[in-house]
């Protein structure tokens, strides 16, 4: 089965195509806002996430979202880098709507934000 896999969006629009014309399965590895402000503007990377639960919530068949650390700052109410605190409970709402994971296991593969220690395997 073909999969997709979509790496940090940080409020890009590069998955909308892709995934808009994708049949097979998609993972998204996490790091939906908190944008490079030289790339993309937070009003802008806001609009996108938007965008990206609105296209979500249209699909029947559910792409994957996983955990990045900038996801994990809105959830915990904790600061990392170029965190958006103006809009961080609306963040925070359209994170938690796409029902997001810290790891997903997918044919035999573990796929994750940013690796797994082995430590985590050995538990």
């Amino acid at each position: 089965m073909d999969i997709l896999i979509v790496p940090d969006i940080h409020g890009r629009e590069f998955w909308i195509d892709p995934c808009t014309n994708w049949d097979g399965d998609i993972i998204f590895l996490g790091d939906y806002h908190d944008p490079y402000t030289f790339e993309v503007s937070k009003d802008k990377s806001l609009k996108t996430l938007q965008e990206l639960v609105k296209w979500n919530n249209a699909r029947i068949n559910k792409p994957i979202f996983l955990l990045g650390n900038h996801d994990i700052s809105y959830l915990s109410h904790t600061d990392c880098c170029r965190k958006d605190r103006y809009n961080s409970d609306k963040i925070e709402r359209l994170i938690r709507s796409l029902n997001p994971k810290l790891y997903h296991i997918y044919n035999n593969y573990i796929f994750s934000h940013s690796g797994i220690l082995p430590e985590w395997l050995n538990n």
